[in-house]
């Protein structure tokens, strides 16, 4: 996958905002998460260098090189990691949809809820529902910015590998 390049952090520059005193709750993170595929895709860029390392292995094992199982073994590991490089992904992916759910889907709407039935001439009241839907956006806001970084370093850690993997192929199409 040689021309697949690291955008680094250029495409995790999503504007999530808060909406203070507004019962509003932005859902940028959940559109990213669950709309990861159109972006960046990181499942199928997986599941594509780990065939890429299956024929890398065999092209080695058809070749006379010195040390070719050490460089085998480290293409399987390469494999594995890929493996657990996809799973924890998967459970990323899986807890960030959790927990939104669980803070914008049930209890912002809740708040929001009791705000909308709770008397306009309730200003107290009104203020410290909208107080608590203010700390729920915060909490969502934080929850995708960990989500983010850890997503950075798994999307870091498949370049550190195809990088590898370039190099090997690199060194086998010069000895054609």
């Amino acid at each position: 996958m040689e021309d697949l390049i690291n955008p680094e952090w250029s495409d995790l520059n999503i504007n999530y905002s808060i909406f203070k005193d507004e019962i509003i709750c932005c859902v940028a993170g959940i559109v990213f998460v669950e709309n990861e595929s159109e972006h960046f895709d990181i499942r199928n860029k997986i599941k594509n260098l780990d065939e890429v390392i299956n024929n890398t292995i065999i092209q080695v094992k058809n070749n006379s090189y010195e040390n070719k199982e050490s460089l085998i073994e480290n293409m399987k590991e390469k494999k594995v990691m890929l493996e657990n490089l996809l799973n924890k992904y998967k459970e990323l992916e899986k807890n960030y949809i959790e927990t939104d759910q669980y803070y914008r889907e049930n209890l912002f709407k809740f708040y929001s809820n009791k705000y909308d039935h709770t008397s306009i001439f309730s200003f107290s009241e009104r203020k410290l529902l909208l107080s608590v839907m203010n700390e729920i956006q915060i909490l969502l806001k934080k929850k995708f910015d960990d989500f983010l970084y850890d997503y950075f370093n798994l999307r870091n850690a498949f370049f550190d590998i195809n990088n590898y993997i370039i190099k090997v192929k690199k060194l086998f199409k010069n000895e054609d």
